[in-house]
């Protein structure tokens, strides 16, 4: 590793309380970036159009010694930012998190997705799913084998739910679909 990529910050993400939380940390110095620091690194290296979209928060991650457990600035983004996300050059994190979203855009592109309409109270909530099938089953199992344990992921079919219904509704705004309006 050169001394300038020892010295550069690493971009991460993780999977807290069903959303993608994206922080960065030194790798010299094992600190996390502060969050104006961390709005700057995710312009340069996702484009402004995902940072411009996150939402500033605070999630507990464990670091490394001797910071331990502690509140960590991030970027809460949208499921939709993943497919921006090539796995060439990148961490672990945003490989691992870059190949989820490829196998989303696989299933969604092959037609192994479904609508279902969720109830919350008074309002509901349509979102596409992916159907499980044996293959898309084995792969989800490999791919969250070789995940790096900074990701947070327990429920892989939630996160894999949440990043199809990203993928197809970004597929369907790029076709130019639109509902119908309501009568």
């Amino acid at each position: 590793m050169s001394p300038a990529a020892a010295e550069s910050p690493e971009l991460q993400i993780s999977w807290h309380d069903n959303a993608l939380h994206l922080w960065a940390i030194n790798r010299s110095d094992g600190s996390v970036l502060h969050l104006v620091e961390l709005i700057r690194l995710a312009d340069r290296l996702l484009g402004r159009h995902n940072a411009a979209a996150a939402l500033p928060t605070r999630i507990p991650l464990q670091l490394p010694e001797p910071l331990g457990m502690r509140p960590t600035p991030t970027l809460r983004m949208p499921a939709d930012g993943l497919s921006d996300l090539t796995e060439a050059g990148q961490p672990a994190t945003l490989r691992w998190f870059a190949a989820v979203a490829a196998l989303a855009q696989t299933a969604v592109r092959a037609g192994c997705i479904r609508p279902t309409l969720d109830a919350n109270g008074p309002v509901f909530v349509a979102r596409w799913v992916a159907v499980l099938e044996y293959a898309l089953v084995a792969a989800l199992d490999e791919l969250h084998r070789a995940m790096p344990p900074a990701c947070g992921v327990d429920d892989m079919p939630s996160l894999f739910n949440v990043v199809v219904d990203a993928v197809a509704r970004r597929r369907l705004n790029d076709i130019g679909w639109r509902p119908a309006p309501p009568r």
